[in-house]
């Protein structure tokens, strides 16, 4: 059976609001959703099943365009109730941001075997955040600021793998953020969102 890899995502509407004022509300809506469609589209290349969980109902007809399902978020505790009840929805499971430009099957690909073999996997975002976190069973959730040494001490019993890659770091926050990501190699189909 493969592991469950959740994607919360919240909605395009009101994502990457940081990019105003150069990226217009428009474009920020379908950069949103083109980076979201990027990392439903790497998990489901690595051997995950995949699941888009949203409060968004625009958002949930969006991924059964893409042939994913959808589960309702919980309506409070933000990311970590959200990561919980992934968490709880299968025996392995892997919680993947949905904001990841530049991430593809290659950099969650040997994750199915590491759950497979026992291991917690963890991939830190550039200012120590977790934008990847995977795991069998139980693990004590702590999304915020600073959430990756958090995250690690919860999986420590399961002997963790951290990984980092371009992929997996990569975020778009800021409008500087983006035309860094754009520079990049993998990242030339961001360059029409920046003006």
């Amino acid at each position: 059976m493969a592991p469950l890899a959740g994607i919360p995502i919240r909605d395009f509407d009101t994502a990457k609001g940081r990019l105003a004022p150069q990226v217009s509300p428009s474009q920020r809506r379908e950069f949103a959703r083109d980076v979201a469609g990027q990392v439903v589209a790497a998990a489901g290349g690595a051997g995950f099943d995949v699941v888009v969980v949203t409060g968004s109902d625009e958002v949930a007809r969006w991924a059964e365009g893409l042939g994913v399902r959808s589960m309702p978020d919980p309506a409070s505790g933000g990311l970590d109730a959200v990561s919980d009840l992934i968490a709880a929805s299968a025996p392995s499971w892997c919680i993947i941001h949905g904001d990841l430009p530049l991430l593809t099957s290659a950099d969650l690909s040997p994750i199915p075997a590491l759950l497979e073999a026992g291991r917690a996997v963890a991939a830190p975002s550039r200012d120590g955040g977790t934008n990847v976190l995977a795991a069998s069973g139980p693990v004590r959730m702590s999304y915020g600021p600073g959430s990756f040494p958090r995250h690690l001490a919860a999986i420590a019993h399961l002997r963790p793998v951290v990984r980092v890659s371009v992929g997996l770091c990569v975020e778009v926050d800021t409008y500087a953020d983006l035309g860094s990501a754009a520079r990049m190699a993998a990242g030339a189909w961001l360059s029409p969102f920046l003006s």
